[in-house]
């Protein structure tokens, strides 16, 4: 599986533009023009993304625009909402064949280790992963720890976990939360042999003024990519940050 050439990667390097929030975290966080797909795939083409990620609706309803600007596809297979009192599972909401469907080039799903649905979640990611392997698709493992007895999912220890239990499953690129500083993410790294076929991606989180100081520590510490949503598209720059982002990766 080369996922270099699937997506487009620089020696594992890359930029991903997430916009799966409408599901996830619903309309608070589609201001202004982020409530348009229309308008987050532009930013991904003129942004020179490496891929977009979406859940199988957006991708259905924008199928023609996502083909017609030749943007790579990431379908996420599950995902949950924050109206359910449940945190700790995300169900499937879409298949390998509906990935093949929309010319997907990669699937995404999510884990929550630790969870007490971690074994089903685990189970379910595994079948998918030998699917989307033996059809031509990348495999992107949203990996975090996330428990009712776990505070501070974001401790070095716990994305140490996280990177190598995506290894250990078999992702070709895992995307974790950001310790808060280069030293202890590059610590967390150190686990895991990174760089050859396996990549780790940063979440890019909720906007923040801080953000493109984290790019760089993020960089530094050894991490190849980024997935980034609003810290993009809620801003009214938001191609100057996908450059800004290009030029920290060496993209």
């Amino acid at each position: 599986m080369n996922v270099n050439k699937i997506l487009g990667l620089k020696r594992g390097r890359g930029i991903f533009l997430a916009y799966d929030h409408g599901l996830e975290h619903g309309p608070k966080d589609l201001i202004g023009n982020a409530f348009d797909p229309s308008y987050i795939l532009s930013i991904a083409k003129k942004g020179k993304v490496n891929a977009v990620i979406l859940q199988p609706g957006t991708a259905k309803h924008n199928l023609k625009k996502i083909k017609e600007m030749k943007l790579n596809l990431i379908l996420k297979l599950n995902g949950k909402t924050l109206l359910t009192k449940e945190k700790y599972f995300s169900g499937l909401t879409a298949s390998i064949d509906e990935a093949l469907k929309y010319h997907a080039k990669a699937i995404g799903y999510t884990i929550y280790f630790g969870s007490p649905y971690e074994a089903h979640m685990i189970e379910t990611f595994s079948k998918l992963r030998k699917e989307a392997e033996d059809r031509g698709l990348a495999v992107v493992l949203w990996s975090y720890v996330r428990a009712p007895h776990i505070k501070h999912e974001q401790k070095k220890d716990y994305v140490a976990y996280a990177i190598r239990a995506g290894y250990e499953l078999g992702a070709d690129i895992v995307k974790v939360k950001y310790t808060g500083d280069c030293e202890t993410f590059k610590e967390a790294l150190s686990y895991t042999p990174t760089g050859h076929d396996f990549y780790v991606y940063v979440a890019g989180g909720a906007k923040s003024e801080k953000f493109l100081d984290e790019v760089k520590n993020i960089y530094k510490a050894g991490a190849q990519g980024l997935a980034v949503g609003r810290n993009v598209w809620l801003r009214d720059n938001a191609l100057d940050i996908l450059k800004r982002i290009r030029e920290v990766f060496k993209l």
